[in-house]
Formats: C-alpha cells, structure tokens, sequence
C-alpha cells in the first residue's frame, strides 16, 4: 500500500515540475500551436455496496492547430488525449 501512495506522489511532482517549466517559458503571441495539460481525480460509482471503487488520477493532453484567422473569428483543431489508469476495487465478498 506504500509503494502506491509513493508512486503516485511521483505522478503528482513530475506534473508540477512539467507545469513550472511551462509556465515559466515565454510566451508567444502569435503561435500557431497550443498545448494544454491537465490533472484531475476521479471515481466511479459505488455497485449497491457489493463493490467499493477507490479514487484514481486521470491526465489530460489537449493539442490545438489554428487552421483559420480573421480579425473576430478563430478556426482550429483540436484533439484531446486522455489516460485514467485503473480503478482499485474493494469487495465486500
């Protein structure tokens, strides 16, 4: 049960040292490209109270291409990545 706590407390810091290097980097005005990073929790729905589902970690990626610009109206592409590792399932049985 230790090794899981200490391998998702590297999840988290390897994610907050990539979001520091990120924000800290100029900015670009005029960029054709946007990367967006996320990390969130998540939890599924407990089955009757025969199966308990335990919190777990889910990222995301998000890349975006600007196709089309005018002056009011922006036109891109963007294309989600997601990954949300297995749940822990406890069971009453």
């Amino acid at each position: 049960m230790a090794t899981v706590h200490s391998e998702e407390m590297m999840r988290v810091m390897a994610m907050i040292a990539v979001a520091v290097v990120l924000c800290g980097s100029p900015a670009s005005g005029e960029s054709r490209f946007d990367v967006g990073l996320l990390l969130g929790s998540t939890t599924a729905t407990d089955e009757d109270g025969a199966l308990r589902f335990k919190r777990a970690t889910t990222y995301q990626a998000t890349f975006d291409v600007r196709v089309w610009r005018s002056s009011a109206v922006t036109l891109g592409i963007e294309v989600p990545f997601i990954a949300s590792p297995a749940f822990d399932v406890d069971s009453t049985a």
